[in-house]
């Protein structure tokens, strides 16, 4: 069901008449909050537009199968029966990453700039301007502190503030806040 969603999803988004209706409708609205709905859909669809029916296809069916190996996996503590799906999954995204390349620059690219990371391309459906070049030195800086922290928190008596405390729903919500 949901591989058959996805089809019909990605060929709506691809659709001809799409286009035409989507091209005339930016000319013409004046309403921000529609002008970004426009907006996104654009973006949308110009990523679908780069993707092929069958990628997508073969996208959704390898996460899929890789949840379900997941939970095997996991409840078993067995790496061994999810790495193959995990390696499947990443080597399909990989694919869609160099098609969306090829096809478009990512948002805030000059075209005098260097050619973006394969991963680029993946960021941006989710943190659009967002660059690998940006996101390695802050995770370099956070492994600096992060992964001593972690250890001294794990060779802790009580590792958390938390740990062993139960709460509702709301008051884990209220000491969120």
């Amino acid at each position: 069901e949901q591989l058959a969603t996805l089809a019909v999803s990605h060929e709506k988004l691809t659709a001809p008449d799409l286009g035409d209706a989507l091209a005339a409708a930016e000319g013409t609205e004046r309403d921000p909050t529609r002008a970004a709905v426009l907006r996104a859909l654009r973006f949308e669809r110009d990523r679908a537009m780069c993707l092929p029916a069958r990628l997508v296809r073969a996208i959704a069916e390898a996460q899929v199968l890789s949840m379900t190996a997941w939970r095997g996996a996991r409840e078993r503590s067995d790496f061994a029966v999810f790495a193959p799906h995990l390696e499947r999954v990443l080597a399909l995204r990989r694919e869609a990453a160099e098609h969306l390349l090829t096809t478009l620059r990512p948002r805030g690219s000059a075209a005098a700039s260097p050619a973006p990371e394969p991963y680029d391309a993946l960021l941006e459906a989710n943190e659009p301007g967002m660059r690998v070049a940006r996101l390695e030195p802050l995770f370099e800086r956070m492994v600096g502190w992060l992964a001593p922290f972690a250890a001294e928190r794990a060779a802790a008596a009580r590792p958390s503030v938390l740990a062993g405390m139960r709460l509702s729903g709301d008051a884990q919500w209220a000491f969120t806040l």
